[in-house]
This record gives structure tokens, sequence and C-alpha cells, in this order.
């Protein structure tokens, strides 16, 4: 459950909280040069994609064009939301009206926005109420991500009639670990603030992952 909230032009809030994945932002900041440095998309014999087929294949198998960004590069980019980090990959457009937390569309090698489907381990988050059917993904806060898929190109097949322009699958990290709990807290200028709390773990068969988080400011410029 993703909602985001403003009291006035300058003022948002973008909470999260889901019981099958967790979101988490790093600490420190860094420049949006380093940021454009360290966010990479890979590609290799030794990467297993599952989005362009719905099942576990090698990446030199697959004839689709796939970027994957990992965990380790969400982190060092240093992006709060996911559409920051996205900017980077090759065929992939954002735009978004305001700042952050405004409505963002995600445009994959020109297509327009609703001809791009986007996905949480593999569940779809499209909004078939809206006239076209495409994602506000403004409010998606980067954080305990295994990894972001990037499949360009027409997924009719497999992901119906709006994946025209390609599929985004945000893949999270998998509660199958022992129990670990961690916590962010973050202030700055401009009333800066962001705050996470994650929980991952098993009990017996069953496997879970938590997280509450939250950012806001007063007046970051669009």
């Amino acid at each position: 459950m993703a909602r985001w909230a403003a009291k006035d032009m300058k003022l948002f809030s973008i909470w999260l909280a889901s019981m099958c994945w967790a979101v988490t932002a790093p600490a420190n900041a860094q420049s949006q040069n380093a940021k454009a440095q360290n966010t990479k998309s890979i590609q290799g014999d030794d990467v297993i994609v599952v989005t362009a087929t719905r099942s576990d294949q090698s990446a030199r198998k697959i004839g689709s064009s796939v970027a994957i960004l990992t965990d380790k590069e969400l982190l060092a980019a240093q992006t709060v939301v996911v559409t920051e980090a996205l900017r980077d990959v090759p065929g992939v457009t954002i735009s978004r009206n305001g700042g952050v937390g405004g409505l963002s569309t995600i445009r994959i090698r020109g297509a327009e926005g609703d001809q791009t489907v986007v996905l949480i381990d593999g569940i779809k988050l499209n909004d078939p109420s809206s006239p076209g059917g495409g994602y506000n993904a403004g409010n998606l806060l980067v954080g305990d991500l295994d990894r972001i898929e990037v499949l360009r190109g027409p997924q009719s097949t497999l992901y119906g009639s709006q994946a025209l322009g390609g599929v985004i699958n945000l893949i999270t990290k998998s509660g199958d670990v022992p129990f670990a709990a961690s916590a962010d807290i973050e202030g700055g200028g401009l009333a800066t603030f962001r705050s996470r709390l994650a929980l991952r773990g098993t009990n017996a068969n069953l496997a879970y992952a938590a997280s509450l988080g939250s950012f806001s400011s007063d007046g970051i410029s669009a």
C-alpha cells in the first residue's frame, strides 16, 4: 500500500508500508555526477533474469534487451525514489510534475507512460481505473530492493497489451534469512526528513519482510 499527501505546494510526504517488501534509502548524500557514475545497468553471463520469460534465465540466453540495477548500485546511487534511479537506464525517460512525490510517468523507448508495465515481485501495479491504465511511480521509495529489472521493447505476449514499451520489475529482498532489523532516521535543510523501519527473517516455514518508511521536505526544487 502506498500513498502520498501534500498540505501545500511546498510540502509533500511519501509513506510506504508493506508486508511483502521492505524499503530503505542510504544514509549519506552524494552529488548528481557521482550518482550517474555509480548507477549502472549490468548484463552478462552470470546474471539471472526473471522478468523476460517469467522464469529464471541466464541473461546471455535472452533475446530481449534487459538492464539490471542491483542493490549495491542502488545503495551507491544515494537516490530516495525509484524514478531517480531509473533516469540513468538507457532507453528510459521519467516525466514528473513538480518535485519528489509529484505525478511521475515512466516511458521506455519513446512509448507512452500507459504503455509501460510496472511490477513489484511480478505483481502488476498499473491502475485499471486511470484513462490509459498507466501507473504513477512518484511514491515508490528506493530501499531493500534486491534489484530492478528493466525489460525494453514490446512484451505483450507475457504481460498484455500495455507492455508495448517494456516492463519494469522491482524485485524485493527475500525474507529467507536469519532475523534482521534495521532503522534509519535522517534530517537536513529545508525541513527534509526521512525515516525507515524494516524487519526480515524466518520462523519455521514462514519467511517474512515488513517495512514502514517516509520522506518529506518543505522545499526541494523541481
